[in-house]
């Protein structure tokens, strides 16, 4: 009883300097930020949307001002709670779309190519994208997800392909199906997923042009299929998805593998109409869904950790709550029929 009086009083005297910090976060600052950078890709791209005039209600440009409003506000939440952390966060964003502009407009100014120049803009795309032809509330919420629900991996996603970018590594950036797909001669086993980006390496051929093939698809093609699976998992999963699935994935544990290729082929079939690549499309399998005792478990741990030891514990318990989930995944699992070689038994 005394341990809960006191966890409490800690609780007040942190709830009265949380308000002190809300009071002093620089809000237009925020949303400024975050409402120009999502309308600037929906002014940009506005050909994607064909179908109706910018001004439509179901149009990206209110979807996006509603995005840049709801991230915005979040990040000037999440300044009061870690403001260094929070300027580390914009200041990633910021410095190597800023750098790789600059190194392609040079790159065009003196070799006259563009590439590098096309993929920083596809890339720096990638974080607030919203999928042309959604209802209002369906586009607003891809576009607020992106950043708020599909953390750490967004992020680590987009650094990675802006730095390889910048090295030259990539040939090719698009956006495919609501992912950056960047092709080249990525240092990765093949290919990877991080939320909303996929890298994949071409291996000498020539880079494919997405997802969407009917008929047959090249094994590059199905290479991109799979990593696609991976991101309809962190779609789905969120915050969770690096120790759910990400790191059973890494310790080859291939139910993670079979999932990811199902959720592809079901998203390609019942969206796309195109035939599955993998022979796993399966009535009878279910997906493996992210429970509510994972979220609920970190969610806890997190705001325990923050009232005990500030930044410091929250961090310290999301690393707990990471450790747990991704124990608890690492185990077979009843798959689907899959091209994946040798799976585990059930």
């Amino acid at each position: 009883m005394n341990a809960f009086v006191a966890m409490m009083e800690e609780f007040s005297y942190w709830l009265v300097l949380f308000r002190h910090n809300l009071a002093s976060v620089p809000w237009l600052w925020f949303l400024g930020f975050w409402i120009v950078y999502y309308l600037i890709f929906v002014l940009l791209r506005r050909h994607r949307n064909n179908e109706r005039s910018i001004w439509h209600p179901d149009s990206p440009l209110w979807q996006g001002l509603v995005a840049g409003l709801v991230t915005g506000a979040f990040g000037g939440l999440f300044y009061a709670l870690a403001p260094r952390l929070t300027i580390a966060w914009l200041l990633l964003i910021v410095i190597p779309a800023v750098a790789g502009i600059i190194a392609g407009l040079l790159k065009l100014k003196l070799k006259g190519d563009r590439s590098l120049f096309d993929n920083t803009i596809f890339i720096t795309e990638g974080n607030v994208h919203i999928s042309p032809g959604q209802k209002f509330f369906n586009g607003s919420l891809e576009g607020i997800t992106r950043q708020i629900y599909e953390q750490p991996q967004t992020l680590t996603g987009y650094l990675i392909s802006q730095l390889l970018n910048l090295a030259g590594l990539v040939e090719s950036s698009m956006i495919s199906g609501g992912v950056v797909l960047s092709q080249g001669n990525i240092p990765f086993a093949g290919g990877v997923s991080f939320g909303s980006f996929i890298l994949a390496a071409t291996m000498g051929k020539k880079p494919a042009a997405g997802f969407f093939h009917a008929g047959r698809p090249s094994r590059q093609v199905k290479l991109l299929r799979h990593e696609y699976g991976h991101y309809l998992q962190s779609r789905e999963s969120g915050w969770i998805y690096l120790f759910k699935y990400g790191i059973p994935s890494a310790s080859m544990f291939v139910w993670t593998e079979a999932d990811a290729e199902y959720r592809s082929d079901h998203r390609m079939m019942k969206a796309h109409g195109i035939t599955p690549a993998f022979n796993s499309y399966d009535q009878d399998y279910k997906s493996v869904r992210p429970g509510v005792w994972e979220y609920l478990l970190m969610a806890l741990l997190i705001i325990a950790g923050a009232i005990k030891g500030g930044l410091g514990g929250s961090l310290g318990g999301w690393l707990v709550a990471a450790g747990i989930i991704a124990a608890v995944n690492m185990r077979t699992r009843n798959i689907p029929a899959t091209g994946v070689k040798n799976p585990l038994p059930k």
